[in-house]
């Protein structure tokens, strides 16, 4: 996104709408960040197996997140969902609506899975934000970058039909991992 023709106009729509910006190593594309959206960063080498190539690092970013999601009880499918922002092939969805996508980030000796998850808040209004952003900094029209439709994108909690805050995902997430073997400490218990 930094190399549209007019990011600086973009940056504005962001700024007066009191988002912060920040600029991350992977992806490419814009997403929101905010306190009903929960970004999980995996960090591994890239020599393990089975999981250090491209698609295999992406495929055990699905996997784990399907396993993490599973008390959630969604029919998850994994594909594009092109009129969402920042849409790739891995992004998650359930019924046609996204609900997380991944990206990566590769050194020379470690990858970096980030996924980004809509747990709750106004999804709609988020996506209306990045389509702004987009109209003001896009002023070629490039095609590489999304046409966003605000409805292609919804949240856990509003398809589940459940309130459901960040922390209480994480703290479920943390107790399906410790019931797998992989003991998880809070920085509260160290």
């Amino acid at each position: 996104d930094t190399v549209l023709p007019d990011f600086e106009k973009g940056q504005k729509v962001l700024l007066k709408a009191k988002q912060n910006l920040l600029i991350r190593k992977a992806g490419g594309l814009a997403v929101v960040c905010d306190d009903g959206i929960l970004n999980l960063s995996i960090l591994y080498s890239k020599y393990t197996p089975v999981i250090g190539g491209l698609n295999e690092s992406y495929d055990f970013g699905i996997q784990l997140v399907t396993h993490l999601l599973q008390d959630q009880h969604l029919d998850l499918s994994t594909g594009e969902v092109s009129a969402s922002y920042c849409p790739g092939k891995y992004d998650l969805s359930v019924n046609g609506f996204k609900i997380a996508g991944m990206a990566q980030y590769r050194s020379k000796d470690a990858v970096m899975v980030m996924v980004t998850i809509c747990v709750t808040g106004d999804q709609q209004k988020r996506c209306a934000l990045i389509k702004d952003f987009y109209a003001a900094a896009n002023t070629n029209q490039d095609p590489k970058y999304p046409n966003i439709d605000v409805k292609s994108m919804q949240t856990i909690a509003s398809i589940i039909h459940k309130p459901l805050l960040v922390d209480d995902l994480i703290e479920n997430m943390i107790g399906i991992l410790n019931k797998s073997g992989i003991i998880v400490k809070t920085q509260k218990q160290l």
